[in-house]
């Protein structure tokens, strides 16, 4: 996840819940979380944000957002189960419908639904390595442009966040 990514969701939970993070917890909390894609941190932000759980200064809210990325994100394993279940229902000559487009980028990169679909059993263990690597790097890409979309959609949201990044931002020079 980049800098700006997590200044924008640091400034929502920030301005939600009353913080005043040092700039050493902010860069402690970003090397916590910066493994985490952008779409998986956006949506465990928001989640945190309506709750109307209590936080307070003294927290790990690191710790708080990593629980709910565990708890709500798609796992690689889960992903793969979904596909041998399309597999099993629909065969080749089926036209799997995704409800997460990261799954259906991984198909689409590991040669296509019917490639999968010919896969012998011998090789299913090497296809679904390929598959977990792929789908996770999708999941990745996907955050990203989703991110961008978000910030672009409205000049007012995208003035709004740089406002208060700006105003967050830690020292960098350290």
């Amino acid at each position: 996840m980049e800098l700006v990514t997590f200044s924008q969701g640091m400034a929502l939970i920030q301005i939600t819940f009353n913080l005043h993070p040092t700039p050493e917890r902010f860069k402690a909390w970003y090397l916590l979380l910066q493994d985490i894609g952008a779409k998986a941190f956006e949506e465990a932000v928001m989640h945190l944000c309506r709750t109307g759980q209590k936080i307070f200064d003294n927290e790990n809210v690191a710790a708080l957002i990593r629980k709910i990325v565990d708890e709500q994100h798609l796992s690689a394993e889960e992903a793969w189960g979904k596909v041998l279940k399309k597999v099993a229902s629909e065969g080749s000559w089926g036209t799997p419908k995704w409800e997460d487009e990261s799954i259906a980028m991984a198909v689409e990169s590991l040669g296509g639904w019917q490639y999968i679909c010919s896969v012998e059993n011998k090789d299913l263990a090497m296809m679904r390595a390929h598959f977990y690597r792929t789908f996770e790097a999708c999941q990745k890409r996907v955050g990203l442009a989703e991110t961008s979309k978000m910030i672009e959609a409205s000049a007012e949201v995208k003035s709004l966040i740089s406002g208060i990044a700006r105003k967050i931002k830690p020292n960098t020079t350290s």
